[in-house]
């Protein structure tokens, strides 16, 4: 959201010069000028994942190194379209 007032102070206008995406679908998004378009990521999946991992290196086996976590696009109105895929002739 700081870097969209940013653009929006050098005359930049968001989407239609530059899509922003942010991460982590906090509250302020939805509310912001415009609707910051974000990823979501289960909050309770992550901790219960991070203190397994936790668990994991305190009992001194460590299995894993990265974790994935499903994400999920919540679409607002700080992505213009995107076409992706050209035509070839």
């Amino acid at each position: 959201m700081d870097f969209i007032q940013f653009l929006k102070s050098v005359g930049l206008s968001v989407p239609v010069d530059m899509s922003v995406i942010g991460f982590d679908n906090v509250r302020e998004c939805e509310k912001f000028v415009p609707p910051l378009t974000t990823i979501k990521q289960d909050y309770s999946e992550r901790a219960a994942m991070a203190l397994q991992m936790l668990k994991q290196l305190k009992d001194g086996v460590c299995r894993e190194k990265n974790v994935l976590l499903p994400v999920t696009l919540i679409e607002r109105d700080t992505v213009h379209d995107v076409k992706l895929h050209k035509k070839c002739n």
